[in-house]
């Protein structure tokens, strides 16, 4: 008796086939674009700023370059004890031709603002100065050895680029006026 259902069962017609109702269409949401590539310390690049090239014994007495302050970078990057924000690469660089007893670095902010100097010899190794209270001189005194210094001026804030003069000297006595 299962024979005759079985052959029953095989000699039926297929079911009719439903087609699904179309899904709507999603419209395409297009890809965020890729996040702006984050700053990085470049302290092999070119000076922003300006390079001088001193001998000892150079004149003029004192060098001075420009340049604005600042930038996205935590100045720590440089050292550990320095303080501020800089940018990728150096303001300035010094190419010292000759070993200097003390040279001084001097930094006056054109504006009501703070800066601080941070100096990186050809070792390596960051010479740094906290900036003082707004609108106040900052000096960075040390031996230097001949080769490349790569020098940032900080701000105090990532948003500030304030301008300032860097004055380069081996005299004591030097100071940056107001002119």
């Amino acid at each position: 008796m299962l024979a005759p259902l079985v052959l029953a069962a095989c000699e039926a017609e297929p079911p009719a086939s439903v087609a699904p109702e179309p899904l709507p269409a999603v419209p395409a949401t297009p890809a965020p674009p890729p996040p702006p590539p984050r700053p990085e310390l470049q302290p092999h690049a070119d000076p922003r700023f300006g390079t001088l090239t001193l001998y000892p014994g150079f004149t003029p007495d004192p060098q001075t370059l420009s340049g604005d302050a600042g930038g996205p970078l935590e100045a720590t990057l440089l050292g550990e004890a320095c303080t501020g924000f800089v940018g990728e690469a150096p303001g300035h660089v010094v190419e010292a031709d000759g070993t200097f007893a003390e040279l001084r670095f001097l930094a006056r902010p054109e504006e009501d603002d703070a800066v601080g100097i941070v100096v990186r010899d050809p070792e390596g190794e960051a010479h740094c100065v906290e900036a003082p209270d707004a609108g106040q001189n900052v000096e960075l005194a040390m031996p230097v050895q001949p080769g490349r210094h790569t020098i940032w001026v900080s701000a105090r804030s990532p948003g500030l680029t304030p301008g300032y003069v860097l004055g380069v000297t081996e005299l004591s006595d030097v100071t940056l006026d107001d002119g």
